[in-house]
């Protein structure tokens, strides 16, 4: 068969199979993977060299600036894939607009509603506590949250370790600093099935979650947004933040300065556990 005759379906299939081989985390290789197969409908059949700019933006078209970016950039790997192996002389997506997506104020919980989430899932879904904890006062990226094990969460010296294999920048481990708050919402979650944490029961507690909150739907990223805004109020040191994240001074500049007040941040850091007999008068 020549590079010629290689389908739009079979360039697909390749360069999955070289994203495995290149020992990309399955759950990124399966987003990579629904994409493409959704742009190969109605085209798999077509030799890729057939595939113009035209078909791209059709396929883009009526989309979210942010869902056409992400879209725009896993079809702009599979052609630049393509032009590597030949299968085309020219990367189509060189004559697509790049797409500008503003980023507005992150969403974030306020005191009163992070207090009560914590409650809500301890008394509801104990399981899902120490990831929420993680997230929400530790400032883990939720896959992060959901993958440790509780071997790396060191209660006795303060430290929670996030491995490569954890984290989103894979080749980096660091340590996150277990602040009172975190130790005491992680010390009363329960150790049976909660780290790591399976998919399914996070699922099942999104949508209670989503519920109590009076929301339509879960917010992603919520729980880091606000452990990264409450954190930054707390503290002047930008570095240290970064560092305790895993991201750049840049992001938390951009994104979180001046969202909360220290006062606020003082009140949501001292969110403690209620105890029995008042958590049984509240539910």
């Amino acid at each position: 068969m020549s590079n010629k005759d290689i389908t739009l379906a079979e360039a697909v299939s390749f360069a999955v199979e070289a994203a495995k081989q290149r020992n990309l985390r399955p759950r990124y290789v399966k987003s990579v993977m629904g994409y493409l197969e959704r742009f190969s409908e109605g085209r798999g059949n077509r030799p890729i060299r057939t595939i113009t700019a035209q078909d791209i933006d059709e396929f883009l078209a009526n989309r979210k600036p942010v869902t056409r970016k992400g879209i725009a950039g896993r079809l702009g790997n599979l052609f630049a894939y393509a032009v590597r192996k030949r299968f085309i002389q020219e990367n189509p997506m060189a004559y697509i607009e790049r797409v500008t997506v503003e980023l507005g104020t992150p969403k974030i919980l306020e005191v009163r509603q992070a207090a009560s989430l914590l409650e809500f899932t301890r008394a509801n879904c104990p399981r899902v506590l120490a990831y929420l904890t993680l997230c929400l006062f530790a400032g883990l990226r939720p896959a992060e949250a959901q993958r440790i094990i509780w071997a790396n969460v060191n209660l006795e010296h303060g430290l929670i370790r996030v491995d490569p294999g954890s984290s989103k920048i894979r080749s980096r481990r660091r340590f996150v600093t277990i602040l009172p708050a975190t130790a005491a919402w992680l010390n009363i979650s329960t150790r049976e099935e909660s780290l790591p944490l399976k998919q399914c029961t996070l699922t099942r507690w999104h949508a209670k979650a989503s519920g109590h909150l009076g929301w339509a739907n879960w917010s992603q990223d919520v729980l880091r947004h606000s452990a990264a805004s409450y954190l930054l109020a707390s503290s002047n040191d930008e570095g240290r933040v970064a560092t305790q994240l895993g991201t750049s001074a840049t992001m938390l500049r951009r994104h979180y300065v001046s969202l909360i007040t220290p006062d606020q941040s003082a009140a949501f850091f001292a969110i403690r556990p209620r105890n029995d007999k008042q958590l049984e008068m509240n539910l």
